[in-house]
């Protein structure tokens, strides 16, 4: 059954709608994405060629919610519920989080032993900045802007949306699915993202807080902006080329998947004992929607 019913069916979109809100942030963050790099690199800010991250994605991801909810007369602290999150929803959350990012990375670099060494499979860590004005950039896109940005959008609207209409495993999946195509420069990095948007999904339904997604959403681009972007791709991947260079070896995926999918599991076993249970869903008042 659904998780939620009744107004909130139509203060919040379906997966149709936010499929075609995803599209039009495309459309509108891509060219502002292109300009702001080619002026940084106009103003020198940027070497030719290097690899620059900005967060007009994120913006537009955000003005196409607020686009959303500007005629619905529901309050933006029932919409998006934030209160100041309890140590144990902290310490459970981030546990999680390192689990499922083991999980990724040692399930990722296993399946690319299966896949031939020509399948366009993506590269391994992101072609991240390492230095300088760009890298300063990347740190207050990733850990900043996108955790905020994007938890609103995918979570705080578009879940929100799909519980009301869903069961809420159906509608943690639709989500998942949703955000990985957020995330598909790459056929690694769409299934990375819509595995990680399954945790941070679980965790907004368990704690009916958007705070918990958002600071795990940046503990996991911390960790793989830091570690995987700077020290695991100049040693460990060689290149980076997932399906050859990059393939992890089967003995190492295959032990490292098994624990991290243990740990993830005993986390979200411990997390689901300690916590409470979730309060229900605000609802908006009986007037939303009226007249559409």
């Amino acid at each position: 059954m659904p998780s939620g019913t009744g107004p909130a069916d139509r203060a919040f979109p379906s997966a149709r709608a936010a499929i075609v809100y995803l599209l039009i942030a495309v459309a509108v963050g891509a060219p502002l994405y292109v300009a702001g790099a080619l002026g940084l690199r106009a103003l020198g800010l940027v070497p030719d060629g290097g690899p620059v991250v900005l967060p007009f994605f994120q913006i537009a991801l955000l003005l196409v919610t607020v686009w959303h909810l500007r005629d619905r007369r529901f309050p933006w602290r029932d919409a998006f519920p934030v209160r100041r999150p309890s140590l144990a929803e902290l310490g459970h959350g981030l546990a999680t989080g390192f689990a499922g990012v083991l999980v990724v990375i040692f399930g990722l670099g296993g399946l690319a032993n299966l896949v031939p060494p020509d399948f366009p499979w993506g590269r391994g860590p992101p072609d991240l900045p390492s230095a300088g004005f760009p890298y300063l950039v990347l740190i207050l896109t990733g850990v900043g802007v996108a955790p905020v940005a994007e938890e609103v959008f995918f979570r705080g609207l578009v879940l929100r949306g799909l519980v009301a209409r869903h069961a809420s495993g159906r509608a943690l999946l639709i989500s998942a699915v949703i955000f990985g195509l957020a995330h598909i420069e790459s056929l690694h990095r769409g299934l990375a993202a819509a595995g990680l948007g399954m945790l941070l999904g679980w965790w907004f339904l368990r704690t009916r807080n958007l705070v918990v997604p958002v600071i795990l959403h940046a503990g996991i681009n911390a960790f793989v902006t830091i570690v995987l972007g700077r020290v695991v791709s100049e040693e460990a991947w060689a290149g980076g080329e997932l399906g050859s260079e990059g393939a992890l070896p089967a003995p190492v995926a295959l032990l490292g998947l098994a624990g991290g999918v243990a740990m993830l599991a005993a986390t979200l076993r411990l997390a689901t004992r300690a916590l409470p249970e979730p309060p229900p869903w605000p609802e908006p008042p009986g007037t939303v929607g009226e007249g559409e």
